[in-house]
C-alpha cells in the first residue's frame, strides 16, 4: 500500500511535492502521498522546505528525514529513520 518499503530501522517513502502552494497539507489520493508547499522550487528551497515540513508533521527531528531520489523532481523517495510505516501514515493523517 502507498509504495513504502518498510526496512529493520527506516522506510523509504516515495512522495509527490507540489511547490509554490496557497495551502500547505499533506493528502493520499489515488494511493499516492501528496505533500503541498509554499516553498519555491529553485536552489534546492523546495527539497529543504519539504524536509523542514514533514518534521514537523510527524513530530521528528530533521536529521532522520533523507531525500534519496528525486532532487529536481516532483517525484521524490524519502528515507525515513526511527518510523514504522503504520506510525507515519496515522500521523500525516
Amino acid at each position: 500500500m502507498y509504495n513504502i518499503i518498510s526496512e529493520e530501522n527506516f522506510i523509504s517513502v516515495p512522495v509527490k511535492v507540489v511547490p509554490k502552494s496557497s495551502k500547505e497539507t499533506v493528502m493520499i489520493e489515488n494511493e499516492i502521498i501528496k505533500v503541498k508547499i509554499s516553498a519555491p522550487p529553485t536552489d534546492g528551497k523546495a527539497n529543504k522546505y519539504l524536509i523542514e515540513f514533514l518534521s514537523k508533521i510527524l513530530d521528528i527531528a530533521k536529521n532522520r528525514i533523507e531525500l534519496v531520489h528525486g532532487e529536481t523532481s516532483r517525484n521524490k523517495v524519502l528515507r525515513i529513520t526511527g518510523i514504522s510505516e503504520s506510525e507515519f501514515l496515522e500521523r500525516i493523517k
